[in-house]
């Protein structure tokens, strides 16, 4: 009962994370162009295509998909 309340947490807890990361970054460039960019999240879908192609379609370790993901989205 408590490891499922630990990982119903978890569930909870990760995507509220990225998107409080998506809306800071929303934020923190709006109020430096004053120009609504939509691209941001059009970059954290397709890293996030690259990092599930690499992870489950093609096998590589989590962090090695984390990895390329992220410097991917930094391109």
């Amino acid at each position: 009962m408590f490891e499922t309340t630990i990982q119903l947490g978890f569930n909870i807890l990760v995507p509220a994370a990225i998107y409080a990361l998506l809306a800071a970054g929303f934020t923190v460039v709006y109020s430096v162009t004053r120009v609504l960019d939509l691209s941001i999240g059009a970059i954290a879908i397709a890293a996030g295509y690259v990092f599930w192609a690499l992870t489950i379609r093609a096998g590589l370790p989590i962090f090695v998909g984390a990895v390329v993901a992220v410097g991917f989205a930094i391109l």
